[in-house]
């Protein structure tokens, strides 16, 4: 969200001293004005910047700001608003086409417009920062979400009356799980329980 070409090739050159080869910049959720910055900076940066030796952006990542207030985590609150396929298709053409991922509170979104919108445009919808209940989230898988952001980190946990979202994905074998692997975000026990209901 520094929107500065000079950010994203401090990445660049970062991620491969940690075995990362490709990436995808990722925003996460501030008023709409800090976001198309940031999407035409990640837009302009893509066509001149990919160098031998550096990490390769692949496309871009929009973590909110459609998602939920109360599992914003570290995002700010106050520019959070409610999915919307044409606010989405705005930042799309301010990123020349690069966003490939969408993090969204899948509860959040009437009739599921933007989810089906995102899966049949070849774009990966993933439930993140959210508390979509069973039937919500089985709605939501039905309409092209595929994938949860942060599993366990900003969205209703596992409880034993009520799975919440993260153990209706560790049930639900439609939705890839990506996970904080650093032993402070997940503890080591639940990423093991994790990969032997998911798999690699």
């Amino acid at each position: 969200m520094d929107s500065t070409p000079e950010a994203l090739t401090t990445i660049a050159k970062t991620l491969p001293l940690e075995g990362t080869t490709s990436f995808l910049a990722t925003t996460m959720t501030n008023p709409s004005s800090n976001i198309e910055h940031a999407l035409r900076n990640a837009a302009i940066y893509h066509q001149k910047n990919n160098h031998p030796g550096q990490a390769e952006m692949i496309g871009i990542h929009l973590e909110g700001p459609f998602i939920k207030q109360n599992r914003a985590g570290a995002q700010p609150t106050s520019s959070i608003i409610r999915p919307d396929v044409s606010t989405f298709k705005h930042y799309q053409s301010l990123a020349n086409d690069l966003i490939k991922l969408v993090t969204l509170a899948p509860e959040l979104d009437d009739q599921t417009e933007l989810t089906r919108y995102l899966y049949e445009n070849g774009m990966i919808a993933s439930v993140g920062h959210s508390e979509a209940n069973f039937v919500q989230l089985s709605h939501a898988v039905n309409s092209g979400i595929r994938q949860a952001t942060h599993l366990f980190n900003g969205m209703n946990g596992l409880h034993h009356r009520a799975p919440g979202s993260a153990g209706d994905i560790l049930l639900n074998q439609n939705i890839l799980a990506e996970i904080i692997v650093d032993g402070i975000h997940v503890s080591k026990e639940m990423v093991d329980l994790t990969y032997r209901l998911k798999g690699a």
